[in-house]
């Protein structure tokens, strides 16, 4: 399969031998193609390497971003005779989204409703383990059932700072 590749690959693989079968490893970040080929042929981008040894390491980055319902540049639309709208001097409703990436599961990650329902039988009657932090954002230290996907939170926000993300 590596000599059928339809692209050259300068970085030179790991060799060895799987019973009569010569094997050859590479690095995914090792050529453009190798991500996209693996995400078709292979679950989660690929298989693991043959001397890996403990669990997968699954990389999540998180970020977040807001968008306001009045937030305009400096141009706006001018009628015939000049007329122009006012514009607002506040920034109006607010929308919040916080969404985890990663590279095996892309953007956010669908939970059905079948895999919530198991999460939440496993979250019921534990704690968090910051016990002061639960208390401060949350009021309790008990975890409470989850009624959608954490991975992409939608919160609204308005005055007084209401509804930000803790």
């Amino acid at each position: 399969e590596y000599k059928a590749l339809p692209f050259e690959v300068t970085a030179r693989p790991d060799k060895y031998t799987d019973g009569n079968q010569t094997m050859y490893e590479f690095h995914v970040d090792d050529h453009d193609e190798f991500q996209p080929m693996a995400n078709e042929k292979y679950e989660f981008g690929g298989n693991m390497s043959h001397n890996a040894t403990g669990k997968p390491v699954i990389i999540f980055g998180q970020d977040e971003s807001t968008f306001n319902q009045y937030t305009f540049g400096n141009r706006q639309w001018v009628g015939a005779n000049g007329e122009r709208a006012f514009l607002p001097k506040h920034n109006g409703m607010g929308l919040m989204i916080s969404a985890f990436q990663s590279r095996e599961f892309g953007f956010g990650l669908e939970i059905t409703p079948e895999q919530l329902e198991r999460i939440n039988q496993r979250r019921a009657g534990t704690e968090y383990v910051d016990a002061d932090a639960a208390l401060d954002v949350r009021g309790s230290i008990m975890k409470e059932p989850l009624l959608q996907s954490p991975f992409i939170c939608k919160l609204e926000y308005g005055a007084n700072k209401e509804g930000y993300w803790t």
